[in-house]
C-alpha cells in the first residue's frame, strides 16, 4: 500500500469471520472478560439472547485484522475505535467492511482515516467504528 495509490472512497476487501466458541474463550482469557453470556448458553438465553455471543472487543479485533491485512507492512494503526450496535452470536458469519474516509498529512506524516463496520448475515450493522492509519513508505 502506497499513500499515492489510496483514494477517498476506496473499499477495503471484505473479511468474513465466523467466530467459534474457542475464539471467545481465548479472547476471554486474554482480556479477563468472563461474563457468562460469552460461554454459558443457558445463562445467555435466560437474559434474552439467542445463545452465546462474542465480546464486542473480539469483533473490534476482527476489524483491526482486516485493516492490518489491507495496509500490509507499510502502515500502522494509530487509533481504532468502535461502537457496539448489536449482538454477534457464536458460529454466525460476520462481514467486516471498511472504506477510506479521508487522506491527509499531519505534521509531515501521511495519515488515512477509515470508516469500519461489521454486518451480520442479515445485513444489520452490529459494530461501527473508525481507524487512523499512519502510512510509512
Amino acid at each position: 500500500m502506497k499513500f499515492e495509490d489510496i483514494t477517498i472512497g476506496d473499499e477495503l476487501p471484505i473479511a468474513v469471520k465466523t467466530p467459534t466458541s474457542m475464539e471467545v474463550v481465548k479472547f476471554a482469557a486474554a482480556t479477563d472478560d468472563y461474563y457468562q453470556v460469552h460461554y454459558d448458553k443457558d445463562f445467555a438465553v435466560e437474559r434474552g439472547l439467542p445463545g452465546v455471543i462474542i465480546q464486542g472487543g473480539l469483533g473490534l479485533s476482527y476489524l483491526a485484522q482486516m485493516v492490518n491485512d489491507w495496509m500490509g507492512p507499510n502502515g500502522a494503526i494509530v487509533s481504532l475505535s468502535g461502537s457496539y450496535r448489536g449482538i454477534n452470536p457464536v458460529n454466525e458469519e460476520l462481514f467486516c467492511h471498511g472504506s477510506v474516509k479521508r487522506k491527509y498529512r499531519e505534521a509531515g506524516k501521511k495519515r488515512v482515516e477509515l470508516e469500519l463496520r461489521i454486518e451480520n448475515a442479515a445485513g444489520e450493522e452490529t459494530i461501527t467504528g473508525s481507524a487512523i492509519i499512519a502510512v510509512n513508505e
